[in-house]
């Protein structure tokens, strides 16, 4: 059996092209893992493998022909069921869009993926509407860890985390409002890269429509494997009014210039306002030291005596701005259900929803034009406070979750106490539209991984890619999930 999990996807799509392995062998392979491990995890909500199959031996025709062919040719990828997959119907979790005809056509992370000759394999479960940290819905049930499957994958993205984290695929789409690409790569130990808001196109018809907080971006278990799609990926779309071209020149030579070079690493584990997890406090800290240490130790040819620093800080943030974020969540709740029901003419019936879908769309619905204009002002306040941070530190960083991850459906603890908010860190840089790697780093007691916040200044993406994809490499989490 292959196991996606033991080389990259780049490699992987090498060994199509030169034709040491066919893409029907990858595709049948996806098509094994996920019918070994979905019974238990529940990634997957809706497959496809005998189009799977036609697209796999399309690849190898073509590759036979000596055609040219994309980065990704005939790998197979799993799609957020947020995201339109042409053929495939966008349920986004919920029983509201039951009477929802299969999408037309692929929205734009998609059809990047496909250009490159990726395979859309089938569609990965979402919290209803996308909206909690926890995957799982009335309409399929929650998806497990992989590390342990008592509990939770994490989310919004839980289901794309969760089956590359137990190799049903070595890609997924996922997309990221509040934290839902790094919480659930950070239960699961993937590496990944939230965007800067714009640098990957959110051109989309279907209507998850957080457009001033979300970015949609993609699973990988390792961040070499996002630096190398990145430029793809980041490609400029004139149809999406929110897409920015993005400036690589600027982040050419970043590690390797003549001179030696001080990264001031700002550690703030609270950001000012948070309680976090005595125990995430002690690990996150004592495992950024040991990665300093060694980074510092090698001699690394990339690194070219680079000096790391950890510079300890006591606050960035004034206030916890949840509320202020939970406003824009239900006004954005709101607009997506409005859309669905005028354009779909379906009826908002809430009674077989998750209770809080009806109370986001109340909330959205009471919502005065000036509290959603101040919780929008909110995150131009945010991003200042932000900036002067990285007037004396080249990046920020803090835990990814601020507390023990729950067993599904339940709460997280902090310092044992339940709580619903044990995500406590990571909306505030969907206020701020910052670039967020979410590093694998430890694990809890109970082996669920954890992982660090690594923020950086926004248009610092690639910048956060390359030194991301050179820290993995010093990290003690080269383990993988038990399924």
């Amino acid at each position: 059996m292959i196991d996606f999990r033991e080389h990259s996807v780049v490699w992987f799509s090498k060994q199509i092209q030169q034709k040491q392995i066919s893409s029907r062998e990858i595709v049948s392979a996806a098509i094994e893992n996920i019918e070994k491990h979905n019974p238990a995890v529940n990634a997957f909500v809706a497959v496809d493998y005998d189009k799977a199959l036609t697209e796999a031996d399309a690849a190898d025709a073509k590759i036979f022909r000596g055609e040219p062919v994309g980065l990704l040719e005939g790998i197979p990828f799993g799609v957020k069921d947020v995201h339109d997959s042409q053929g495939f119907k966008t349920s986004m979790g919920s029983h509201l869009t039951d009477g929802l005809k299969p999408a037309q056509k692929d929205c734009d992370i998609v059809s990047k993926l496909k250009k490159q000759g990726a395979i859309a394999i089938g569609k990965t479960n979402t919290p209803e509407f996308a909206w909690a940290p926890d995957t799982r819905n009335v309409k399929f049930g929650p998806t497990y860890n992989p590390w342990n499957i008592k509990f939770t994958s994490g989310g919004s993205s839980g289901g794309s985390a969760a089956a590359v984290a137990s190799s049903m695929v070595p890609i997924a789409t996922g997309s990221d409002g509040g934290g839902s690409l790094r919480i659930p790569s950070a239960v699961c130990g993937l590496n990944i890269l939230k965007p800067t808001l714009g640098v990957v196109s959110h051109a989309d018809p279907s209507h998850e429509a957080w457009q001033g907080l979300s970015t949609s971006g993609f699973m990988t278990r390792t961040l070499s494997d996002q630096l190398a799609l990145f430029k793809v990926l980041s490609e400029f779309n004139i149809y999406d009014y929110q897409s920015l071209k993005y400036d690589f020149d600027s982040d050419r030579g970043y590690l390797d210039k003549d001179k030696p070079k001080v990264i001031k690493l700002g550690y703030c584990p609270t950001l000012g306002y948070a309680i976090v997890d005595s125990l995430v406090k002690e690990k996150t800290l004592s495992s950024l030291n040991l990665l300093v240490d060694r980074l510092n130790a090698t001699d690394a040819a990339e690194l070219n005596k680079t000096v790391f620093e950890i510079v300890e800080l006591d606050s960035v943030f004034d206030e916890d701005p949840l509320p202020l974020w939970f406003n824009q969540v239900g006004a954005y709740t709101y607009y997506s259900l409005e859309s669905l029901k005028d354009q779909e003419n379906i009826e908002l019936n809430f009674e077989n929803c998750d209770p809080m879908i009806g109370f986001l769309y109340n909330v959205g619905a009471t919502l005065s034009v000036m509290d959603l204009i101040t919780s929008q002002r909110h995150g131009y306040y945010m991003s200042l406070k932000l900036s002067k941070v990285f007037e004396s530190c080249d990046y920020l960083l803090c835990p990814t979750i601020a507390g023990i991850p729950p067993h599904s459906g339940e709460m997280g603890t902090i310092n044992s106490e339940p709580t619903m908010n044990w995500v406590q860190l990571t909306y505030p840089f969907n206020m701020t539209r910052s670039p967020v790697i979410s590093l694998f780093i430890d694990k809890t007691n109970d082996g669920i991984p954890m992982g660090i916040q690594i923020v950086g200044p926004r248009f610092s993406d690639y910048k956060l890619l390359k030194l991301g994809s050179i820290m993995e490499r010093y990290t003690d989490t080269d383990s993988l999930a038990a399924l």
